[in-house]
């Protein structure tokens, strides 16, 4: 793909996509097309003495007999060429990578970090100041990070109030409506000071509330006109909010700041510095934006976040040991066929009609991983989220890297021992002695097992792609949730945020 001109530069999120999926593309579609016509017929027409191959384990190399140990040279160069195209391929991206980043950097013209301290004390702009004076150009300015919570929360309630007035208001012009335009006082009486409301709807007509935030008093308690109350307590918090905004400087500071550069900080290799140059109660952290800061994390004390990072990674580590169990039987389920001969219970099963066993093994085992997998990246982000990391772009990376190793033990490692366990016990159990003869044999087949879960997974994005799927679903919401036009717009006009830290390990 041709690097983008300096014009282009607006759309450069989706260029880099676009050319990561550019590079798996060229990675699989080359493996694709010089392995496959090599490998299947090798695999396919290799049987001899061995025997119990049985569905997808012919096209593999547990296929190939030991009579014919010269086919297995295909398969040791096929791996070495695997392994010198992709490796040329990263280098490839990488160098092209590095000379677009020089390019970008060229028409870059300033640089923030984000400077997060062990102490409010220790974090003064005179300091910051004259410690990276002579660093890419100086300092161009110095931020000192506030407190606000307490004003976001302000601004929450007054959005919820907000909503809840809209709510009422629409309900109102609903109810309206269903009056089939039939006025509720005579047309001598309909004068032009008469609100609009009143000559359609009774005064019980209009949606009722109760202030109290008591359950059973807003059950039994007595309750006010819901439009009135609202706008009260819009104006009230509007005013508060104001006069907030009005002292930024009274809220309390941070222990964190913003310090902007003149010149661009070029690599990594260039925090890397600055972290080494800085003084040991300083945390240097790069590329965090005033967007993409989470505000409401900043204030979190570093002995608070670390305690809360080590109990994250213990749960991480409680949820891998959990779903270790219903991975192993789906990777078990997998290999049923081969189950049949080593437990007697098991042996109704082969009543059943052939295609029937078949279908289980290959069908059942890749629903049930997606199924229970589903629900990990929700429980990920929880976790990443109690960390109360600084910023959105630490969030999703953290996420990407459990996720990655989650996928990592449980869908490859557990799956594969599992499948290869099953089948491993299957030959054990007819001859015993010839331990390294049946490893050689039955180990080959657990691979096997993804390749029903990646044309399930395939099949299932691309079903969901063609379909529309996410739109569909904001449409049966829609009738459900939506109880205004905003919430409807929102729900239909707005983007959709990408959850790459979820998307880039599958």
């Amino acid at each position: 793909m041709p690097d983008p001109r300096p014009d282009q530069l607006s759309g450069l999120e989706n260029y880099l996509f676009d050319r990561y999926m550019h590079t798996l593309l060229r990675i699989f579609i080359l493996l694709g097309l010089s392995l496959l016509p090599i490998l299947l017929p090798i695999n396919l027409g290799g049987k001899s003495e061995t025997v119990g191959v049985k569905g997808l384990d012919r096209l593999s190399f547990s296929n190939v007999g030991f009579s014919h140990p010269y086919r297995y040279w295909a398969h040791l160069v096929s791996a070495v060429f695997v392994a010198i195209c992709v490796c040329l391929i990263l280098q490839a991206e990488l160098r092209s990578y590095s000379r677009f980043e020089e390019s970008l950097g060229a028409q870059s013209t300033g640089s923030n970090i984000l400077i997060v301290s062990s102490s409010k004390k220790l974090l003064d702009s005179k300091a910051i100041r004259r410690h990276f004076s002579a660093m890419f150009g100086g300092v161009q300015g110095i931020t000192i990070n506030r407190d606000f919570r307490l004003l976001d929360a302000k601004i929450s309630r007054l959005d919820a109030w907000i909503a809840k007035l809209e709510v009422a208001e629409t309900e109102l012009v609903r109810k309206a409506s269903l009056s089939k335009g039939m006025p509720t006082q005579p047309l001598l009486v309909q004068h032009s000071f008469v609100l609009l409301w009143k000559r359609y709807l009774l005064e019980s007509d209009r949606p009722t509330m109760s202030p109290s935030t008591s359950r059973w008093k807003q059950l039994f308690g007595p309750r006010v006109d819901t439009i009135q109350y609202c706008r009260s307590k819009i104006v009230q918090c509007s005013l508060d909010i104001e006069r907030d905004r009005l002292r930024p400087y009274s809220f309390p500071s941070l222990n964190s700041a913003f310090v902007h550069f003149n010149h661009r900080l070029s690599d990594p290799l260039s925090v890397l510095i600055l972290a080494t140059q800085s003084p040991s109660f300083w945390t240097i952290k790069q590329g965090a934006t005033h967007d993409d800061v989470i505000w409401t994390n900043l204030p979190i004390r570093p002995w608070e976040r670390c305690i809360r990072t080590v109990t994250a990674y213990f749960l991480f580590a409680g949820l891998i040991f959990g779903y270790a169990l219903p991975v192993t039987i789906t990777g078990a389920v997998s290999q049923i066929a081969y189950i049949v001969g080593i437990t007697p219970e098991l042996a109704w099963l082969e009543t059943l009609p052939s295609w029937m066993v078949p279908a289980i093994q290959g069908v059942l085992p890749p629903i049930m991983l997606a199924v229970w997998i589903s629900l990990v990246p929700m429980a990920l982000r929880v976790l990443v989220n109690f960390q109360k990391l600084h910023s959105h772009q630490a969030v999703e990376s953290s996420v990407q890297r459990l996720y990655f190793i989650f996928l990592f033990i449980q869908v490859f490692l557990v799956a594969s021992l599992s499948s290869s366990i099953t089948t491993v016990l299957a030959g054990l159990g007819s001859n015993a002695k010839s331990v390294p003869l049946v490893l050689a044999q039955n180990l080959p087949k657990a691979s096997n097992y993804f390749f029903s879960y990646f044309i399930l997974k395939a099949s299932s994005t691309i079903s969901i792609t063609l379909i529309c799927g996410e739109k569909l679903l904001n449409i049966l919401l829609s009738y459900i949730r939506d109880k205004t036009a905003r919430q409807k717009w929102t729900r239909s006009e707005a983007l959709n945020i990408k959850l790459w830290g979820t998307f880039v390990p599958v």
